[in-house]
């Protein structure tokens, strides 16, 4: 493999264990925002024109880093102006075999028989487009018109979501089947478990299902570098099928074991060429020289990381949280919480400080109510619960 060069804009979790790789390839830049400067691993100022270089960031930084690598006379094979938010609309191009629809916080609040609709009242998979906050919700809830879950979409209004049906993701030993694909021309360079220690053999199946994806989508403009996340499920047979879960951005996806953007050892699957069948020799290079070597076990059980972004000053999560215990929006304030997956953004109030997020679209059983009930009559439900609620309190007190 030509290594390109690699272009940091700021250095954490995967990244920093990347630039330090990058630095020993002698391939590494680092973009200063502020003076709108690239500079080598020493410091030194760089001009990087007519150089290949992949863009490797944080979200925040992502925009700001692609745009300066091409009006610095950079080129980049790998991501392009314009490929981040193709690739956050990939319900826009790829099929899968659960219902996805982006959809504005106005159409939410403005149209909400269109979403029930769709979906019906049950439970649905509620996130950010820009992964900044994810929840399994019922509809009721979704589309109740009080409460700090409300207020947030009010001040989100022009941001967009993916609405989807919930999933039943298979589970082992090691928790929920899903894989991480990272994709260079719209071919999987390397595939691993969502897992940062997990070592093992990959089932072949998901470099087919990668491949399927991407020749679907051959004649769109949608990017042919990006992330794929795909999981495993039952079907209405008890068959296991494999679907896509979403789509990442190149730039900005962090990397679980197997996952690299440096060269690949050994075959998608994690067999050796050797015919060792030994999936340890295929770990990549700056994961056995930078990362935890001792944690890497056939037996981890230890799953992905959660993301930062749920932290992120002003975005939805920040606000939901704000509504919800401040009455007020977060106006950029830094809000800490913890990941998980226990969240009722209805029953939120000033006391209530055992704030929790999801941090993935890990599958809970979809409920099944009436498929006849309409808006009107759910929020009139909430209502009448939140009503006897306030009266039981009352009588309490």
């Amino acid at each position: 493999m030509k290594y390109p060069y690699y272009a940091f804009s700021s250095e954490f979790g995967t990244f920093a264990l990347e630039a330090k790789y990058a630095r020993d390839l002698g391939k590494y830049l680092f973009y200063d925002e502020k003076k709108d400067i690239f500079l080598d691993k020493d410091g030194n100022e760089v001009d990087i024109t007519g150089l290949d270089i992949l863009p490797r960031t944080g979200v925040l930084q992502a925009e700001a880093l692609v745009n300066a690598i091409y009006s610095h006379g950079g080129t980049s094979t790998w991501v392009k102006q314009g490929d981040y938010e193709k690739v956050l609309d990939w319900p826009d191009y790829i099929k899968t075999k659960r219902r996805n629809m982006i959809v504005s916080g106005r159409e939410i609040l403005e149209n909400p028989e269109k979403i029930m609709e769709i979906f019906g009242v049950g439970d649905v998979f509620f996130k950010t487009k820009n992964k900044n906050y994810s929840q399994i919700i019922s509809m009721e809830k979704l589309l109740s018109k009080e409460g700090g879950f409300y207020e947030a979409l009010k001040a989100h209004q022009d941001d967009d979501f993916i609405l989807s049906d919930v999933v039943d993701i298979r589970e082992d030993k090691h928790g929920m089947r899903e894989f991480r694909a990272f994709v260079v021309d719209g071919r999987p360079v390397n595939i691993s478990r969502v897992h940062d220690y997990l070592v093992g053999i990959v089932n072949p199946d998901f470099e087919y299902k990668v491949i399927e994806v991407m020749d679907s989508v051959k004649d769109t403009d949608f990017p042919r570098c990006l992330v794929i996340d795909m999981f495993e499920y039952y079907d209405e047979n008890g068959e296991v099928q494999i679907d896509v879960l979403e789509c990442n951005p190149f730039i900005a996806s962090g990397t679980y074991l197997y996952n690299s953007v440096f060269a690949r050892k050994g075959y998608l699957n994690h067999i050796p060429m050797d015919g060792s069948m030994d999936p340890y020799k295929t770990i990549p290079d700056e994961k056995l020289k930078y990362g935890p070597v001792e944690m890497y076990s056939k037996d981890s059980t230890i799953k992905g990381r959660p993301s930062i972004c749920y932290e992120l000053p002003g975005g939805f999560a920040a606000d939901i949280i704000s509504f919800s215990m401040f009455g007020k929006p977060s106006n950029g304030m830094f809000l800490h919480f913890e990941t998980s997956r226990n969240l009722d953004p209805t029953n939120i109030g000033p006391i209530d400080l055992s704030m929790s997020i999801i941090d993935s679209d890990e599958g809970l059983e979809r409920s099944h109510e009436d498929e006849d009930v309409d808006v009107a009559t759910l929020i009139k439900r909430l209502r009448e619960s939140k009503r006897v609620s306030s009266e039981e309190e009352a009588e309490e007190a």
